[in-house]
């Protein structure tokens, strides 16, 4: 189905260009033609419809082309994370039960000892590898009908528990999303996307790589975010769309470059995964002179607000109206509909809402009710649709868009010799985001920098405590409750 549609794109102008790098650029009819040989060398491997293959790949052609190859014949993707850490990856790989890890030349040094200590490991596909096995180009292999009830993507979410559950989306659900965006932000061919956010995570990879490749636009990517490169980019590649996160709009605002920066072909600025700063949206606006638009969403729904507002500063705190056909509504705690101006949970459905947890029953019936996905958001809607939200059901750190459970990080933190009791917890970032901060009892002294050193050993980046404070005790209530706001 997403092949389908894609090819209509490359029929009608194979020589457009589809994806830009750093070190080159593909046409639609290069893109359609690399992807369709991965396609058909993985049929050679045995590779087979319904199965599924992670993907261990940074942002960049090689991303895109690989996921891709996947949906051509009814492959499910797996994307992880570059920057999982030894035990994260055995953790995300053990329970996926991937037949292949596909990945680059480069990457094989850190993924085979990974793969070597799993019961059942799965095949490591190694892309320079596999082009290299065949001297020729493949012959004709017979594709199955992929419908659009036929499972594309497998992503991991930590809702509201902080538990990685598995979130199984389908061609049809990433063809509805795609659909409805595009026609919300009017996205047409003529539009020039650049890409920062991760293509692993649904933002990059639903709002980005997969509305830009069915409707027949070209995908800017850079592989990691650097300030003064991304303005560079918008400037030298005409970028008429930019999807970032809130920690980007602040240092982008901060980052001075030689002579005037001309952003005259920028339309379109996209923030999504955290909430946005309003002083940090006012200095991009009056820096550049646009706005930046809130988008709300998960990775059991895909996208399901934005704010276009035309008095966006005056609606500045909302991430927008649902995008139709998505309904989004707020809920009291038995279950019953708030009106407008009442704050309840958060609840939303539409064509592109997962059934449910992937072998979780018990979580499904928690969180997928009535037939609405509640997040674990707190929220409000306005007489006009305009969703606020005002806060979560739990102790969950959001940083960067990242979801982080503090509980992850302090089993990392206790496993430290000198560490008595810790206590994980998320506070106010200087960009107006979250960020990691661990409180803790040592029984004898100890140094901060021990603490960073044994979470990198385990935990990706942006899990690893920033902050890391030492007290004599944790303060708790009569109860033995932790008083979490004495540790902000």
């Amino acid at each position: 189905m997403l092949w389908t549609r894609f090819l209509t794109h490359v029929e009608q102008s194979p020589d457009y260009e589809a994806v830009v790098t750093s070190s080159r650029r593909w046409t639609y009819g290069e893109l359609a033609a690399e992807a369709e040989v991965l396609a058909t060398r993985l049929l050679q491997e045995g590779f087979r419809l319904g199965d599924s293959l992670a993907i261990y790949i940074p942002n960049g052609f090689d991303f895109i082309m690989t996921f891709l190859a996947l949906a051509r014949s009814g492959f499910v993707a797996v994307p992880l994370n570059v920057n999982y850490q030894a035990g994260e990856l055995r953790g995300y790989l053990q329970h996926s039960g991937v037949r292949a890890v596909i990945t680059e030349e480069k990457r094989r040094t850190h993924l085979e000892p990974i793969l070597g200590c799993l019961e059942s490991p799965p095949r490591l596909v190694v892309l320079e590898e596999l082009s290299a096995l065949y001297e020729f180009p493949p012959p004709e292999e017979p594709h199955a009908c992929v419908a659009s009830d036929s499972p594309a993507l497998r992503h991991y979410s930590t809702g509201s528990t902080g538990q990685p559950k598995p979130v199984v989306r389908t061609q049809g659900h990433l063809m509805a999303e795609a659909e409805y965006f595009a026609r919300a932000i009017k996205m047409t061919p003529d539009d020039r996307i650049l890409i920062v956010v991760p293509l692993f995570h649904s933002y990059g990879l639903g709002n980005g790589l997969v509305p830009a490749l069915m409707n027949g636009a070209t995908m800017i990517v850079l592989e990691a975010f650097n300030p003064r490169e991304v303005l560079v980019t918008l400037q030298q590649e005409g970028v008429t769309l930019y999807l970032g996160v809130p920690f980007m709009f602040k240092l982008l605002t901060e980052t001075k470059l030689n002579g005037r920066c001309d952003l005259s072909k920028l339309r379109l600025v996209v923030s999504a995964g955290a909430a946005l700063n309003p002083e940090v949206s006012d200095a991009f606006l009056k820096r550049f002179g646009l706005p930046v638009r809130q988008l709300y969403g998960s990775t059991e729904t895909g996208s399901v607000t934005i704010n276009l507002d035309s008095d966006v500063q005056g609606t500045i705190g909302s991430v927008g109206r649902a995008m139709p056909p998505v309904e989004v509504a707020i809920f009291d705690e038995s279950g019953d509909r708030l009106p407008a101006g009442e704050e309840g949970e958060i609840g939303l459905r539409g064509p592109t809402m997962t059934s449910g947890y992937e072998g979780l029953p018990e979580a499904t019936s928690d969180s997928f009710r009535n037939g609405f996905f509640y997040p674990g958001d707190i929220g409000w809607l306005d007489k006009e649709g305009r969703l606020y939200i005002t806060g979560r059901k739990t102790f969950f750190i959001n940083v960067g868009g990242n979801k982080v459970d503090p509980a992850e990080v302090e089993r990392v933190v206790a496993t430290h010799p000198k560490v008595k009791e810790v206590v994980v917890l998320g506070v106010k970032a200087p960009y107006g985001g979250e960020m990691v901060k661990a409180v803790v009892v040592a029984s004898e002294p100890c140094q901060p920098s021990e603490i960073v050193e044994v979470c990198k050993g385990w935990l990706a980046e942006y899990k690893v405590p920033k902050l890391v404070e030492f007290r004599d005790e944790i303060p708790r209530s009569p109860l033995g409750k932790v008083l979490r706001k004495y540790l902000v």
